[in-house]
């Protein structure tokens, strides 16, 4: 949990930084319907490759992408593992009453890099897009609703704080299964009662810890006389520039050439 680096912005000075928030959230629904729309090899192969230049150009350190996948590793590999099981045609392999067919190989490989795939665009986004920026984009997309009598700068303000409590609250569980392995807690205990008691004694502490910061942070903003109510302006107004315009173009090559290849019969 200490190298917990999914929703922490790395601060620089890229192409992929300096692109509109809004572009790269619409890029990224983009990229993950085409991810599950794909069905074959080659469709799935030209995302892969886009999203790999892309994290190339971002100039995020590797490591911190592979930091990324280890998170999803485990259920990539169990949800994979459990798709084998559930394609009715010709069997390759029986295991008692269980079988394996040629379409569940194939699918569970595709689930596996579809998922790796849509973590690798959750990552670049997250990397390259300052929370700041994320709330902006959200409310600059979402004003529409506000015709219809939503308040689209309170959702603004719960994105803006959800995010900013995630890795705090990673680093505090971090610090209380150190606290409690100190006391003589014993997390890789077999016995599953021990677990259970050993788990319990980190989710009280991670609770409370969790509604006194919910309260700090509501009785900081009352303080400093916050109105979600009141229409609020912007230090920073977003505007598309020619960066945006290129990168528009390149997701539509992008778009075109995966629906070119999904009419493909390929593997």
């Amino acid at each position: 949990m200490n190298n917990f680096e999914f929703c922490k912005y790395f601060s620089g000075n890229s192409i992929v930084h300096k692109l509109d928030a809004r572009i790269k959230i619409i890029s990224s629904l983009i990229f993950f319907i085409l991810t599950f729309s794909s069905n074959n090899i080659i469709s799935l192969s030209i995302i892969a490759i886009s999203i790999s230049i892309i994290a190339v150009v971002s100039e995020v350190p590797l490591i911190k992408y592979i930091k990324s996948f280890k998170s999803v590793l485990i259920i990539s590999v169990i949800t994979a593992f459990i798709n084998l099981f559930f394609e009715a045609e010709t069997n390759l392999v029986c295991l008692g009453e269980l079988s394996v067919s040629l379409s569940g190989l194939k699918s569970s490989i595709f689930l596996f890099f579809r998922l790796f795939i849509l973590v690798f665009i959750s990552s670049i986004t997250m990397f390259t897009t300052s929370v700041q920026e994320i709330s902006l984009a959200f409310e600059n997309l979402l004003s529409p609703l506000g015709y219809l009598g939503i308040n689209i700068q309170e959702i603004a303000i719960t994105i803006t704080l959800s995010l900013r409590f995630i890795p705090v609250l990673f680093e505090e569980t971090y610090k209380i299964i150190n606290a409690q392995k100190v006391r003589g807690a014993h997390f890789d205990s077999k016995n599953v009662i021990k677990k259970i008691r050993a788990f319990c004694n980190i989710f009280v502490p991670l609770f409370i810890f969790s509604f006194k910061r919910a309260e700090s942070i509501a009785i900081a903003m009352e303080s400093r006389c916050y109105d979600v109510s009141k229409k609020r302006t912007s230090l920073k107004n977003m505007e598309l520039s020619h960066r945006d315009a290129i990168s528009i173009i390149f997701l539509l090559i992008i778009f075109t050439g995966v629906i070119i290849c999904n009419k493909m019969k390929i593997f």
